[in-house]
């Protein structure tokens, strides 16, 4: 169920993105009214700041939507697939990195900031440990971020659990892009804690292209790098596919 309920979500999420209103908007804005409620509802230092803040804003509520999971889908197979679908669509989108275009529709070398690689696989990856729980728990922590009082904190939470996601997630770049320049742009510090994953994914992925990024002028660099990014999500759902059906 958690691999049709994955490209449940990844179709849902592509329609709402590219339709007329974008409900995407509307999801993000959501994230972003609980972060302020957050903010304003509980004040104290225990509560609001460092790992209590921490636990309270993210572990807490993807604990409630685990109890509701549980006890509500139950042995009902069809509302736990859409539950599962909805908790996945909300946590991933946007799915698509779209490439921004200016008034004349003239597409630009920028995608859309909403948009994050390493956000998308991370939910993916915990969602197939965690299930739902795994899932919004990632992409609150991503949300948390944003807050002055827990942005240090968070920080430390979102590095490692995103450590294994985003060696995977180099690793699809190597086997949808050039193997050999991955490998050797990326080699021992794949491995090593100390290094910054979104500097280490970066690299990989101007690695991965062919010709050579630095060769590409602006427009086309984003251009390859949006079809890298689609390559590396169409890998990670083939391998999970082949996992969900052969295990």
């Amino acid at each position: 169920m958690n691999f049709v309920a994955l490209m449940l979500a990844f179709l849902l999420g592509y329609f709402a993105q590219h339709g007329r209103h974008s409900i995407v908007d509307d999801i993000n804005k959501g994230f972003t009214a609980y972060l302020n409620w957050f903010g304003e509802q509980f004040n104290s230092s225990e509560l609001s700041t460092g790992w209590g803040g921490v636990l309270m804003f993210s572990l807490l509520p993807a604990i409630a939507l685990g109890a509701v999971v549980y006890f509500i889908s139950g042995d009902m197979l069809l509302f736990g697939l859409v539950l599962h679908t909805a908790v996945l669509f909300i946590c991933l989108v946007p799915v698509d990195p779209q490439i921004i275009s200016d008034e004349k529709g003239n597409a630009s070398d920028k995608i859309i900031d909403s948009f994050s690689i390493i956000q998308v696989v991370a939910v993916v990856f915990w969602y197939f440990v965690l299930g739902p729980v795994g899932a919004l728990l990632m992409r609150l922590l991503f949300i948390g971020l944003k807050s002055e009082k827990l942005v240090e904190t968070m920080a430390t939470a979102v590095y490692l659990l995103k450590w294994v996601p985003v060696r995977l997630l180099i690793i699809s770049y190597a086997l949808v892009g050039n193997f050999h320049g991955v490998i050797a742009a990326t080699g021992s510090d794949c491995l090593r804690m100390d290094k910054d994953s979104l500097e280490l994914e970066q690299k990989a992925a101007e690695s991965s292209l062919w010709p050579h990024f630095e060769e590409l002028d602006a427009e086309e660099g984003v251009i390859q790098i949006v079809a890298l990014y689609r390559r590396a999500i169409m890998c990670w759902l083939f391998v999970l596919a082949l996992i969900s059906f052969t295990v």
